[in-house]
C-alpha cells in the first residue's frame, strides 16, 4: 500500500459514524486476531523464558536478513527516516 492510499484510507475512516468506527474496530480485531493466530507458528516469541536483552534479539534477527538487503538501504535513512517512511520532504543535512 503506497502512502498515498494510506493517506486516503485514514481520510475514509475519519468520515465514518461512530457505530461503523466501532464495527471497523471490531473486524480489525478480528483480521489482528486470525493473522497473530496464523503467524503465531511461523514466527517465534522474540523472548523466551531467558528474556534476553533486546540487543541480542536484534542481532539475531539481523543477522539472518542478507547483505544485500542491507546494502540496498539508503545511506542516509537513519538521517531522512521520515522521508522514507511518511514521504516528507527530506530535512537539510549540515
Amino acid at each position: 500500500m503506497s502512502h498515498t492510499d494510506f493517506v486516503h484510507l485514514l481520510s475514509s475512516i475519519k468520515a465514518l459514524s461512530p457505530d461503523q468506527m466501532r464495527q471497523l474496530r471490531h473486524e480489525l480485531d478480528q483480521e489482528i486476531a486470525d493473522a497473530e493466530a496464523s503467524h503465531a507458528a511461523v514466527i517465534p516469541p522474540l523472548l523466551g523464558p531467558a528474556h534476553k536483552p533486546i540487543w541480542e534479539v536484534f542481532q539475531e534477527l539481523s543477522a539472518s536478513v542478507p547483505d544485500e538487503v542491507w546494502d540496498a538501504l539508503p545511506t542516509d535513512l537513519s538521517e531522512q527516516h521520515d522521508h522514507y517512511i511518511y514521504g516528507t520532504l527530506k530535512r537539510p543535512t549540515a
